[in-house]
């Protein structure tokens, strides 16, 4: 073995640390480079080995979060399925869909979603993957029954929507004709013509909610359009209401006239017909001489009146006239 000083012939020693450097020769030497090998391959083999088995926790860790992902996305459409055989009951026009959402809600609970304990990471990461394809095709077949079940309801609310806004319109129609035929017959017939032109202007705009149709047969659509249907007949029908009490009122006004006048004209009438009796008693009077006075015999009148049998069968008394008669049959007013 030799030894040599680095750098003794360029720089002096005094007051420096200078670096020793040791050239090993013959079996030692050799000795040496076995060892290094055997380290190296044995650290090789250990970061081979750890690579290995991270590479394994990996996949398994991707594979139950996975797993996880696809347990949930079924977990949430099972519950929007439930939900919905609640709330679509009587509410579809054939219940067999849903009978088949049921059965594919039913279909899950027998699912077995555990990973076993026992078996490696590989093993467990199969296990893993097989049942996320497995939750996965479950999680289509419930999502395809929920959509069958959900557009069903739709379509059946779209022929009950339909139908609602076809009564609407018919009963806003059956307003509007009611409500012109009114306008036409208490014209001039109410004491203030105000009512009467509220009730035009209702039925204006009741026309023209009737004529507009709904811009698409959606269920939104047809809903508003019968909303507005019944608002416009609501409006069309208080201002009719308002137009039959403004020509009640004008009636009864009428009819209270019409009654003081028929009274009056009865009041002159009566007081007519007994100025003619008086005028006719007062001709009686200047005419023919007084009858005699009744001597008590017998068949004639008392208190001086004459046989009424002569020429007057009597007086009747016929409300504001009087009517007399003779035996003859004749009856004239006196």
């Amino acid at each position: 073995m030799s030894r040599r000083w680095c750098g003794a012939d360029r720089y002096p020693t005094s007051g420096l640390r200078v670096s020793r450097v040791v050239t090993l020769r013959g079996p030692r030497r050799a000795r040496v480079w076995i060892a290094g090998a055997v380290v190296v391959a044995l650290v090789g083999g250990g970061v081979a080995w750890w690579g290995v088995d991270r590479a394994a926790e990996r996949a398994l860790t991707d594979s139950l979060a996975a797993l996880d992902g696809a347990v949930s996305d079924l977990d949430e459409v099972v519950t929007a399925g439930s939900v919905l055989l609640g709330e679509s009951a009587g509410r579809v026009e054939d219940d067999r869909v849903r009978t088949d959402l049921a059965t594919a809600v039913e279909s899950v609970t027998a699912l077995d979603t555990d990973l076993p304990v026992d078996g490696d990471r590989s093993a467990r990461t199969d296990v893993a993957a097989a049942l996320t394809a497995e939750v996965t095709e479950q999680t289509a077949v419930v999502t395809v029954a929920v959509e069958r079940v959900s557009d069903a309801v739709t379509a059946w609310e779209l022929a009950q929507a339909t139908t609602v806004h076809a009564a609407a319109a018919a009963a806003l129609g059956a307003t509007i004709t009611a409500g012109e035929q009114v306008l036409t017959d208490t014209d001039g017939r109410v004491a203030d013509n105000t009512v009467r032109e509220r009730l035009r202007t209702a039925l204006d705009a009741a026309i023209t909610t009737r004529d507009a149709a709904p811009g698409e047969q959606s269920l939104d659509a047809l809903r508003a359009a019968a909303g507005a249907a019944d608002t416009a007949r609501v409006a069309v029908e208080a201002a009719v209401q308002s137009v039959t009490n403004a020509h009640g009122a004008w009636q009864g006004e009428q009819d209270r006239i019409a009654a003081e006048q028929a009274a009056a004209a009865a009041a002159a009438t009566q007081n007519s017909g007994s100025g003619n009796r008086s005028s006719g008693s007062s001709k009686g009077s200047t005419g023919a001489p007084a009858p005699a006075a009744n001597s008590g015999t017998p068949g004639s009148r008392p208190n001086g009146l004459a046989d009424i049998g002569s020429e007057m069968n009597g007086l009747i008394d016929g409300g504001s006239n009087a009517i007399c008669g003779n035996t003859k049959g004749d009856s004239w007013i006196c």
